[in-house]
């Protein structure tokens, strides 16, 4: 299905693991995730699965194993910081079908990570804002795979008999391709939105007690 039926229950866990801790990565990489499981928090390790080019380092090739055994998927942005010294620390693995995670500079905590948001379809409200989504060309694969990740979960459409059923199927075939162009693609705005408050001063006051400016 393309969204996730609010009335099903989730599981999630959140960790932090400094860099020499070896605990919490064998207790994640020995889990065996339910159904509609979400995994993040700050991995503090590398893997060109998640920063593509990058080195690996603190036992990331394991974790890029366990989510590819366990069917979670990396559903972060690979390559895009979410430290302020740089790297892919913060990690979020999901078997959600279209569950999303986007790196938000603009909801700065004033923490060396940035602010990461999570997206579940069919969780939470929806905005009515009426926007087109655009697929960049370099998204494309990743389009392709959230599609035939979505149709393996659909039914066999020999196995329809009725009309009702036909429109169900259709009508799922429509959702599974809107979400996936949400979530390999963006908002195409003619104009952008900001927290209010984040003006210019706070983004360089912020860089000034990072050390950054």
């Amino acid at each position: 299905m393309g969204s996730l039926d609010p009335h099903i229950p989730c599981s999630g866990v959140h960790l932090l693991k400094a860099p020499t801790t070896d605990k919490v990565i064998d207790y994640v990489t020995n889990l065996a995730p339910p159904q509609n499981s979400l995994i993040g928090g700050d991995f503090n390790a590398r893997n060109e699965a998640f920063e593509p080019g990058v080195a690996n380092a603190n036992r990331g090739g394991e974790i890029a194993q366990w989510s590819s055994d366990s069917g979670l998927d990396f559903i972060g942005e690979p390559g895009v910081p979410t430290h302020q010294a740089g790297h892919v620390l913060d990690l979020t693995f999901s078997n959600i079908p279209y569950a999303s995670t986007v790196v938000r500079e603009d909801l700065a905590t004033g923490s060396d990570h940035e602010s990461l948001v999570t997206r579940i379809p069919g969780r939470g409200r929806v905005p009515l804002e009426q926007y087109n989504y655009r697929v960049p060309e370099s998204k494309l694969p990743k389009l392709s795979s959230l599609i035939g990740t979505g149709i393996r979960s659909l039914p066999d459409p020999s196995s329809i008999e009725t009309h009702d059923q036909l429109d169900q199927f259709a009508a799922t075939l429509t959702a599974l391709f809107q979400d996936a162009i949400k979530t390999a693609g963006s908002l195409n705005r003619t104009h952008t939105f900001t927290t209010p408050w984040w003006t210019s001063e706070c983004q360089a006051k912020r860089q000034q007690w990072l050390g950054l400016a």
